[in-house]
């Protein structure tokens, strides 16, 4: 993707351009990550935390119990909680970068053991 999708990486950064990360993710995998668009460890990880009735999510928290309780920025006109309308924001990719460090970290201590 970071090859193949670099000028789309671009977009969404250019406050000029009407692009967004949930259009990037159409665009250039059809609305979904899949295994093969992570490393093998990556691949593990998204599959024990999005995975609500895994040992891990059971214990630490699933990636929809956590994503729903944060308290992210809508975009603007949004008149609903949803996750299609989450703003593109530094705010809330540093909500959003946070709890995923804290859940992988504690992925790999549970990996441990």
């Amino acid at each position: 993707m970071l090859e193949d999708g670099a000028d789309l990486l671009v977009k969404i950064h250019q406050e000029t351009e009407d692009y967004s990360v949930l259009d990037l993710l159409f665009d250039f995998n059809d609305g979904g990550l899949m295994d093969e668009d992570f490393n093998q460890e990556g691949a593990e990880f998204a599959d024990a935390y999005y995975d609500d009735t895994s040992v891990f999510s059971k214990k630490y928290g699933s990636y929809l119990q956590d994503y729903s309780g944060l308290d992210l920025d809508l975009l603007e006109g949004a008149k609903e909680q949803s996750y299609y309308y989450i703003q593109f924001s530094d705010q809330n990719y540093e909500k959003v970068k946070g709890l995923l460090d804290q859940r992988y970290q504690q992925f790999l201590k549970f990996q441990e053991n």
